[in-house]
């Protein structure tokens, strides 16, 4: 089992997203947003953080990539 509790979870703030993840494994989290911008994430306990940058396809700088 996974004994560090902050990678058991991942929080996209903005988009309604919180799901389990799977221990030692891969989980598939799809969505659709509704806007672009740039969405916090985090793990549960708020200690691991990120940023989720949601692009408009049409806009010119769509197709830059973002890495965490």
């Amino acid at each position: 089992p996974n004994k560090y509790p902050c990678t058991k979870e991942v929080v996209v703030d903005g988009l309604g997203i919180d799901r389990t993840l799977a221990a030692f494994g891969v989980t598939d989290v799809c969505f659709t947003p509704d806007r672009p911008g740039r969405f916090p994430m985090h793990c549960g306990m708020n200690h691991l953080k990120g940023e989720l940058d949601v692009r408009d396809p049409l806009a010119p700088s769509a197709w830059w990539p973002v890495f965490f």
